[in-house]
């Protein structure tokens, strides 16, 4: 006679169990577009009660809040470990972000479509918090700017611009690598756009 073993869930604190939930709903989002993402789509997908997911987050405010801070979470960590080395030159740092974003991209990093869908989003709801989250990768770039510089100054308003276009190309990166997944292709791509951007020193 065949025993039956009762498959048991495994009891999660409520910090882990925050954090699934929010892992959840980044894949929801990422699929599903800010506007659209919510909390029975969340409870469908981790296998829990609607009214499990509003106990984490009791409104969808809290929701978007939560989720689009964890993905400009994501995308700082990048932007520091790739701008902020003051041994690595201002080129190979923008270099890095590059293949780093598009690296993220092919590997499906589901908070990478939230993030460029949300850099296009200019809701009055939301768009303060990208313009916020925004302002740190910018003062990333000109903070490598002037190291590679030497302490010397630099026209702000030129780092800006740069910084900007930085990220055009990378919305631009983003696209290519939703098309295509020749890493390779991309890559080469990506230096093309930075000879344009960062020229090489000669």
């Amino acid at each position: 006679m065949e025993t039956l073993v009762k498959k048991t869930r495994t009891r999660l604190s409520p910090e882990k169990r925050k954090q699934q939930l929010l892992d959840y709903a980044i894949t929801v989002f990422a699929r599903r577009g800010i506007g659209r993402a919510g909390h029975a789509d969340i409870a469908d997908m981790a296998e829990v009660s609607v009214a499990t997911v509003f106990n984490y987050f009791p409104t969808r405010e809290d929701l978007v809040d939560q989720v689009l801070s964890e993905v400009a979470t994501n995308f700082e960590a990048i932007s520091r470990e790739c701008l902020n080395d003051e041994e690595t030159s201002l080129r190979q740092s923008v270099e890095n972000l590059m293949y780093r974003l598009i690296d993220s991209v092919l590997e499906g990093r589901e908070w990478v479509k939230v993030w460029f869908e949300w850099s296009t989003s200019v809701r009055e709801e939301i768009w303060p918090k990208f313009t916020a989250s925004n302002r740190k990768m910018l003062e990333a770039m000109t903070k490598a700017y002037h190291a590679s510089n030497g302490g010397d100054q630099v026209d702000e308003g030129k780092v800006q611009d740069t910084a900007r276009l930085l990220q055009g190309i990378c919305y631009v990166l983003y696209l290519q690598a939703n098309e295509s997944k020749d890493g390779d292709a991309l890559y080469a791509q990506a230096n093309h756009y930075l000879d344009l951007l960062c020229p090489a020193q000669g």
